[in-house]
């Protein structure tokens, strides 16, 4: 058996060829970072086994970069951050309370300001009056009235009307409290007396001129009565109505057939126009059925001055 070489104490060197010189490449230094290491105590099991002799210093000093990361362009530099937008620190909510409350009293002290403004400025502009259409009446409606009273309605229009003269021969009024008829003409011959109420029980009578007595009744009650006889027309007529302790009397006329006739006529052809029969009554001194007349025509012609001045004229003459 062949003895060991290394149990003879025989040193053997082993010759390890160099390796092929590598040309230097032109080093790039990477870009420093700023990772910093802390050196931990070195471990003699992670320590690298020392280079041989022999090994090119060279090889072991340089690092091998790959020639394609050698092309590689160094990238720019990144831009600094923006600073991020600073965050609005929401108010204390005592204060946005404080100034919404703020905030609505001077919009209401606006408002308030603003309708005092409009309320001063309606309170010192003139009041202006209302526009007023003036409604005159049609006249012509007057030529259907008979020949005899023509005369007397332009009298009338004009403002200048007399009252018959058989007006004179009526008594005077006593003792008050009549109604109707009272100092005026009458169409019907068997007029219905009224009388304001007085008493439970009346003594009535209608007398001629001469006071003889053409009618009498006893009336229990009701304030009205009407004649039970015809009275002759174109006559003047007495009535009086008695209670215990009182006497009270008036006078009227009962239209002549020629008068009955034009009234009745104008019934039949213009019984709607209120100015017609209102003028043949007042002519005729049928006073009350006037005064209805003219009161119908002043509703129907509220603006009228002619209506207005007709109502007046037969106000005076049945206050006179």
């Amino acid at each position: 058996m062949s003895a060991n070489p290394m149990e003879s104490g025989e040193k053997k060197v082993i010759h390890i060829p160099p390796r092929p010189s590598v040309p230097e490449l032109e080093a790039t230094e990477p870009p420093e970072t700023s990772v910093t290491r802390t050196a931990e105590p070195s471990s003699p099991a992670l320590e690298p086994a020392a280079m041989e002799p022999g090994v090119d210093d060279a090889f072991s000093s340089s690092r091998f970069i790959p020639p394609a990361v050698q092309k590689l362009v160094p990238l720019p530099p990144a831009p600094d951050p923006e600073p991020a937008p600073q965050k609005l620190l929401p108010s204390h909510p005592v204060v946005s309370r404080k100034m919404a409350i703020l905030a609505s009293a001077a919009a209401g002290l606006i408002l308030l300001g603003t309708y005092l403004a409009y309320r001063r400025a309606k309170a010192e502009a003139p009041a202006r009056a209302p526009e007023v259409v003036v409604d005159h009446l049609d006249l012509s409606e007057l030529s259907a009235l008979p020949e005899p009273l023509q005369p007397g309605a332009q009298a009338v229009m004009a403002g200048k009307f007399q009252l018959p003269a058989w007006f004179q021969s009526l008594e005077h009024a006593s003792g008050g409290d009549l109604e109707y008829p009272v100092q005026e003409a009458i169409e019907e011959v068997q007029p219905t007396l009224r009388w304001a109420a007085s008493a439970a029980f009346y003594h009535v009578a209608v007398l001629d001129p001469a006071h003889a007595v053409v009618a009498r009744a006893e009336i229990y009650g009701d304030p009205h009565w009407t004649v039970p006889t015809e009275l002759p027309r174109g006559a003047v007529y007495i009535w009086e109505v008695a209670t215990p302790g009182q006497v009270r009397r008036n006078s009227f006329r009962v239209l002549d057939d020629t008068e009955a006739g034009w009234l009745t006529g104008l019934r039949m052809g213009h019984g709607q126009s209120h100015l017609v029969m209102g003028i043949a009554s007042l002519e005729l001194g049928l006073l009350t059925a006037a005064q209805r007349e003219f009161q119908a025509l002043a509703q129907e012609h509220p603006h009228s001055p002619e209506a207005a001045q007709l109502l007046h004229t037969v106000h005076g003459l049945m206050q006179r």
